[in-house]
């Protein structure tokens, strides 16, 4: 006889198996009683994940690792939106503020695994406007511009923000 909680566990069992994304339980009035149809969706698998058309900075190894997909591990749509928003902020804070980004996706049935192509048209670096110094040293802000080596015009990007920081602590220090 058909029972809720034998139908439960079974649901339960299949998911233990880490094989399918989604199973739904389809129940058909039969001669004697009913049969139970498990309809189920496979699992796809983490396979190569690439990033095209960057301008450095980031990497494409920054950029991978920033969006943290790992080979092997199942692959969900919901993964890859959350990994593309981590990629946005990298490229954020390596002064892209305007990128577009897309993907292709190719799954290979045989293998149950999922290609992950994402592409970047980056747009416009963001650059140095103007300088807002807010100067609690008796050294003159022109003083601190010039020793921090950033320069109007020039790209901002994570380095050479850091490159800066540590020439003013530097001088500081000495």
């Amino acid at each position: 006889p058909f029972s809720y909680g034998d139908e439960r566990e079974s649901l339960r069992a299949l998911y233990r198996t880490g094989d399918y994304a989604d199973i739904q339980v389809n129940a058909t009035p039969v001669t004697g009683g009913a049969r139970i149809d498990f309809v189920v969706q496979r699992n796809f698998y983490n396979n190569v994940v690439r990033v095209m058309g960057l301008k450095e900075p980031p990497s494409e190894a920054a950029a991978l690792a920033a969006m943290r997909l790992t080979l092997g591990e199942p692959f969900r749509e919901s993964s890859l939106r959350d990994a593309i928003d981590r990629l946005k902020d990298v490229l954020q804070s390596e002064g892209l503020y305007k990128p577009q980004i897309n993907w292709t996706l190719t799954p290979h049935d045989d293998t149950r695994q999922m290609d992950v192509i994402v592409t970047v048209i980056p747009g416009m670096r963001a650059t140095v406007g103007s300088f807002q110094v807010k100067n609690e040293t008796p050294i003159s802000d022109e003083e601190l511009i010039k020793r921090s080596k950033i320069k109007l015009k020039d790209g901002l990007t994570t380095a050479r923000l850091n490159r800066a920081t540590q020439r003013l602590k530097k001088y500081f220090l000495n």
